[in-house]
């Protein structure tokens, strides 16, 4: 980056002339120059990942007990809502007829989350 190459000058000139306190504070504005730098591109992360939590937010369609997810003209799913609500995460589920129950008093179950192991009809 430019403004460490010149930095970077400025302090090889200081510490030939043996100006040691400022060429020290010039170690000291790389430093602090480097955090902020550090701080910056954490935020720049922080940004980009909240405005994807967003984006899936406005795509999400709670339908059935399930939650489902737009794309286009197309829906991506089903979702488990326990772990989307529990913990933020999008846990596809198995799809299929999932009977639980005594063979007299069967429930059965469209959907079945291997996560957190919840049926959904």
């Amino acid at each position: 980056m430019a403004i460490f190459d010149e930095l970077k000058s400025v302090a090889g000139v200081l510490q030939e002339a043996g100006k040691i306190p400022q060429y020290q504070q010039i170690l000291e504005v790389q430093e602090k120059l480097l955090e902020m730098m550090n701080h910056i591109f954490a935020l720049e992360n922080e940004n980009r990942e909240l405005k994807q939590q967003i984006k899936t937010k406005e795509a999400l369609v709670f339908e059935g007990n399930v939650y489902w997810m737009n794309d286009g003209d197309k829906k991506n799913g089903p979702f488990c809502k326990v772990c989307h609500e529990k913990e933020n995460k999008m846990i596809t589920l198995d799809i299929g007829s999932f009977g639980l129950g005594t063979s007299r008093n069967q429930t059965y179950y469209r959907y079945h989350c291997l996560v957190c192991k919840n049926y959904f009809k």
